[in-house]
């Protein structure tokens, strides 16, 4: 497994002349050999695209990339130059399909020549990869990248990050410590400082990876049903009464956004001290802006985490527990699975703790941290149950349903839910899908006979109106089925509108997926990668129940999907 160090590099101009050629700069003086680089540029024009039109005059007629911001086919240099209005237009594409990355780096330059007018109106994204960092040795990698965060209203507009990759593992072996630091010296760069972790390779390239990752997901996932089970039976419920939803934690901070209480709070520093006095099992590992991340080895190969991170990005000073496990173990090592501490309560409902200075940062934080304090004893012997030793095939203990149908699912749905609640109804059917990654490395989740595969689920969606309580039921090809509640997520007038019941009388998920070979899906999947399949049987604003199967579909020209609705009757 490859180690990989990330650092962020300082940037605090607002002008994107400066920053992409200081991007450029950084390549032309600490790369040995660029010629094999792949250079991506991404563009977007909300009002004067003449940087735009400057980049597809200098591009082959027929090189892709442009595209309307809606909808997202791209379209030829030739074709974006004859469209009669130009406004709100992007570009995403790899500049060195087209021409050696000297010349890139040369027509970049070129493109900063525009008007200013036209600068002003553009976002500019650069990525440069597959190149080596003076000093590294042939077998390592870097990249480069520039983000522009224009629109976000953030103090500092652009992101620059370098990253090196070598192939040893180990982030604190000396092996990598001393290949970090000569290339340090050689780039002036401090990846020495930077994040230095272990990561994965990508899947798609590694079946036995991909089985890997799914199994782990499914232990994953029947961990936290044990651990749910206990926290219920031991009357911990609820875990943190002091917590807010989402919305309620919304509408504070931006009442209080800016205010005179407010003021700048380190809550690294903050959970730091809280969690050594009360958790000291609990290893600090990485702080970031968007969370504060401890470890507990728990087995050889496993170890706990626990991840304090961000619940309001653009309102800040709100944050909630995620908790998780990781391995180490040699040729798995980077493989995580996490989900939010309140899952363990059998809910969706998003929940946090907000402050505005540093006293109340400490009063939330010691409430948070006796929710860690419950939870991770339960949770790390869930934990042990599944991942000790890592799992490399599905426990017999867990339930295998096979290529089950929506209907076949409703069947095994109906007595949990209408255990809690008679009157409930089913309000819709979609899919889901265990691990977006095992989806892009071995395809949809449904086949194309509307039958589930190992990383499918269907998610019936239920409605109690006696209660007025909404609920949802997954039930996957592998694993425990869960109910889970929506707490207040459709008490909002705005949300009521889709609490349409869609009856019992209605075709399985085989005969619709049949219908909708027939009525143009076997001809789209033929037209390019089918990635994954979007399936929903709902009754869409109060009309007839119908089925609605979205090919998800990547042609030469991006995204290429195909939705086709069918009477469900």
């Amino acid at each position: 497994m490859p180690t990989v160090s990330t650092v962020e590099l300082p940037i605090t101009t607002k002008l994107p002349r400066e920053a992409v050629a200081e991007w450029i700069r950084l390549l032309r003086s600490n790369v040995t050999d660029l010629e094999k680089a792949k250079i991506d540029l991404g563009l977007i024009s909300m009002a004067n695209n003449g940087v735009l039109v400057r980049l597809a005059e200098r591009l082959p007629d027929k090189a892709l990339g442009f595209s309307k911001l809606s909808p997202y086919r791209a379209k030829t240099a030739a074709e974006f130059l004859d469209e009669p209005n130009l406004a709100q237009w992007s570009f995403q594409g790899t500049l060195t399909e087209h021409m050696p990355p000297s010349k890139v780096l040369t027509l970049i330059e070129e493109l900063l020549g525009s008007p200013a007018q036209a600068i002003r109106s553009t976002s500019f994204m650069a990525n440069a990869a597959n190149f080596h960092w003076k000093g590294a040795p042939a077998d390592g990698s870097g990249s480069l990248h520039l983000f522009d965060f224009k629109g976000f209203n953030r103090k500092q507009r652009f992101s620059l990050t370098a990253g090196l990759k070598c192939p040893l593992e180990g982030s604190k072996s000396p092996e990598v410590q001393d290949y970090v630091k000569r290339v340090s010296a050689s780039t002036g760069i401090p990846f020495h400082k930077g994040n230095i972790s272990t990561v994965a390779e990508d899947i798609r390239d590694d079946p036995s990876r991909s089985k890997a990752l799914l199994i782990g997901q499914i232990c994953f996932d029947e961990a936290i049903e044990v651990a749910a089970d206990e926290i219920r039976a031991r009357s911990k419920l609820p875990l943190a009464p002091t917590a807010l939803s989402h919305d309620r934690a919304f509408t504070i901070r931006a009442e209080l956004w800016g205010g005179d209480s407010s003021g700048r709070v380190d809550l690294a520093s903050v959970i730091k001290n809280v969690l050594k006095s009360t958790v000291p099992d609990l290893v600090f590992e990485n702080s970031d802006g968007e969370a504060i991340q401890f470890t507990k080895r728990i087995a050889p190969n496993t170890e706990v985490l626990i991840i304090i991170s961000r619940a309001l990005p653009r309102l800040g000073k709100a944050f909630t527990v995620e908790i998780g496990v990781r391995s180490t173990k040699p040729g798995m090592a980077g493989f995580r699975f996490k989900t939010n501490v309140f899952r363990l309560e059998r809910t969706t409902q998003a929940k946090c703790w907000v402050y505005s200075n540093r006293g109340e940062a400490i009063a939330v934080a010691d409430k948070a941290v006796e929710v860690i304090n419950t939870v991770l004893p339960v949770f790390e012997s869930a934990l042990r149950s599944y991942f000790d030793p890592w799992p490399e095939e599905l426990p017999a203990q867990i339930q295998q349903r096979g290529s089950i149908t929506a209907r076949q699912a409703l069947v095994q749905a109906v007595p949990l839910v209408r255990h809690q609640f008679p009157d409930a109804q089913l309000i819709r059917i979609v899919n889901t899908s265990r691990s977006l990654e095992v989806r892009d490395a071995e395809g949809p989740e449904v086949s194309i006979d509307g039958r589930l595969t190992l990383n499918g689920a269907w998610w019936l969606h239920f409605y109690s109106a006696a209660q007025d309580v909404s609920v949802e039921v997954n039930v996957p090809a592998a694993g425990r089925i869960r109910l889970l509640d929506h707490g207040d997520q459709y008490q909002n007038p705005n949300a009521r509108g889709i609490l349409v019941p869609i009856g019992e009388d209605w075709i399985d998920s085989d005969r619709a997926f049949a219908i909708a070979e027939e009525q143009g899906g076997r001809g789209r999947r033929g037209s390019g990668r089918m990635f994954g399949v979007s399936t929903k049987l709902h009754s869409p604003r109060s009309r007839p129940a119908c089925w609605e199967i979205m090919y998800l579909v990547t042609d030469e020209r991006g995204r290429n999907d195909l939705i086709v609705q069918i009477d469900a009757h």
